[in-house]
């Protein structure tokens, strides 16, 4: 208490850190969670929430309004700085060395071996290099394609298996979480896979061992759509095995994580796999030619191939944020309406067959497509907590005009979901899912004020068509140099696939005539009681959704 006290900030006290592993473990069982959400005083119940990093969305801004945008929680085992102010986010962003990331939070992200995400000092600095050049036009330009063939052969298969009468219904969580998969497979390992199984996969060449069939080949036991899959829904579970095991263990002793090894052993197995066709492909195309996906551009970068674990829980990450826009954009048909006419106006001089959309003249069109993803990023972000340590050397945080020092190792918490919900940073309508006020177009948007503002180009917003945040209000790909390096490819997926889809069909709930009302309500607690498990905000309840055709 003596230490949070010498910070000079308000602070509280509680008896677990937000990463103990006893408290996350409780809070994770539906029990509690009830008991928390339901039994409890409506501010103890935020208390509570507040100090579970898995539960953040759901105190959205409340305990900043209480505590202020700087407060201290002192715990047995540390003290954990909560930070909602944008300038002092950017601050500690712009740091860097001072404010460097827990290591050991990131001990998942290891899992075949050091990589982006989980690195610190130099080794940071030599993966980043290789790797920021691996996400470069052309590998976009594939994810561009490669979504807009996807989503196609998607809205067939919907056609053939869910037609009721002119419309579709269907719950499209599993479809989208497809999707994605083989986006990620085209883009980033150049791994090009057809949305519906193929008969039989054959081992005779590298390229056509990854096809998506019923039966995997000999000496897998999981297709490569499959162990992806089954990596999404059981990451912990699989790094538990394969890291905190002792080497010496035999397996026959740990039945229940069968799956989970050979999802492991699988996994590696088709990344040589992949990593030798990239390598056969470079003395064709030479050394200095730009790879079209992720994967030939690290093999050319220096063969920092088995390194990036992020890509793999991206997959789950993008699919949750189009669910959640997905919902959005039935509850409010207004919006859907206006991000129609702004797809028709972008297809207006544009080729009308899908296959022929261009990405760079189509993309930078999409203005309103765009601008539901970042409304949607901005309510439900991916992460609604971001995590920082203070290093020995970290400088005082500048903070309405004073100095606060922090001990070195206090965990700083940045509270997304409060950032995005404050009113002072996004006005009035905060709590309101409104895509337009990111259009340059709208003078009337609260983010209008910030045109002229020097600094403001964040993560995620290098676009001249829509306005610009407060620098470090929005920070859904976090921002400074440990900014998303995924960011643009997440951005042309989420907008080609609303492109395909709202230029074809308009979407609803999937109901009966009157119950219309109760779908609406449904579909808000749904949204409204997401939680952050599995790497990524996501919905609990699966809501069925109908596709109309436009005429």
């Amino acid at each position: 208490m003596r230490r949070a006290t010498a910070t000079g900030l308000r602070w509280t006290v509680f008896p677990y850190a937000e990463l103990n592993t006893f408290w996350l473990t409780l809070c994770s069982f539906d029990s509690v969670l009830h008991i928390i959400n339901f039994w409890l005083p409506a501010w103890l119940t935020d208390v509570v929430n507040d100090n579970v990093m898995t539960h953040h969305f759901w105190v959205k801004d409340r305990r900043t309004r209480q505590l202020g945008k700087l407060y201290v929680v002192a715990t047995p085992d540390n003290l954990c700085c909560h930070v909602a102010d944008a300038a002092v986010i950017s601050q500690i962003c712009s740091s860097r060395s001072g404010f460097p990331k827990p290591l050991e939070v990131y001990g998942s992200m290891m899992l075949y071996g050091p990589n982006v995400v989980a690195t610190e000092g130099k080794e940071w600095t030599r993966h980043r290099r290789h790797t920021i050049a691996a996400f470069g036009e052309n590998t976009i330009a594939t994810v561009w394609q490669e979504t807009v063939r996807q989503t196609t052969q998607m809205l067939d298969h919907w056609c053939k298996k869910y037609t009721m009468g002119t419309t579709l219904q269907l719950s499209p969580k599993d479809d989208i979480l497809k999707l994605t998969l083989n986006v990620l497979c085209a883009a980033g390992f150049g791994v090009q896979l057809p949305f519906q199984a193929t008969s039989k996969a054959d081992d005779s060449s590298i390229s056509t061992m990854f096809r998506d069939t019923a039966h995997p080949l000999p000496g897998f036991q999981f297709t490569l759509r499959a162990v992806m899959e089954y990596m999404m829904g059981h990451w912990n579970s699989i790094f538990m095995a394969n890291t905190m095991l002792p080497t010496w263990m035999p397996r026959a002793l740990v039945p229940f994580f069968k799956d989970d090894f050979a999802a492991y052993d699988d996994l590696g197995k088709y990344m040589n796999a992949m990593i030798a066709q990239a390598n056969q492909d470079i003395p064709k195309e030479g050394l200095s030619a730009r790879g079209q996906n992720v994967l030939q551009g690290l093999v050319r970068a220096q063969n920092l191939v088995d390194d990036e674990d992020e890509s793999k829980k991206s997959s789950l990450t993008r699919g949750a944020t189009i669910r959640f826009a997905l919902v959005l954009l039935a509850l409010h048909q207004d919006i859907q309406e206006w991000m129609y006419e702004g797809i028709c106006n972008a297809m207006d001089g544009n080729p009308t067959s899908l296959n022929e959309w261009d990405y760079a003249t189509m993309y930078p069109q999409l203005v309103a497509p765009l601008c539901v993803m970042l409304e949607t990023m901005r309510m439900y972000p991916p992460a609604p907590v971001i995590l920082r340590t203070t290093a020995q050397d970290a400088e005082p945080l500048q903070h309405e005009g004073g100095a606060v020092m922090l001990p070195p190792g206090s965990h700083v918490c940045f509270n997304i979901t409060s950032l995005h919900y404050n009113t002072e940073y996004w006005g009035p309508d905060a709590s309101k899912f409104e895509p337009s006020r990111w259009d340059r177009r709208n003078r009337d948007s609260f983010l209008a004020q910030n045109e002229d503002r020097p600094g403001n180009v964040a993560a995620g917003l290098e676009y001249p068509t829509i306005h610009r945040p407060i620098r470090g209000s929005y920070i859904p790909f976090s921002d400074g140099l440990r900014a998303c390096l995924g960011k643009k490819f997440a951005q042309v997926e989420f907008v080609a696939f609303l492109a395909v889809i709202f230029s074809r069909y308009r979407v609803d709930f999937a109901c009966a005539p009157g119950q219309k009302k109760e779908a609406h309500e449904k579909a808000k607690k749904a949204l409204e009681e997401s939680i952050c498990a599995a790497l990524a905000l996501d919905m609990t309840v699966e809501i069925p959704l109908s596709f109309t055709p436009r005429t």
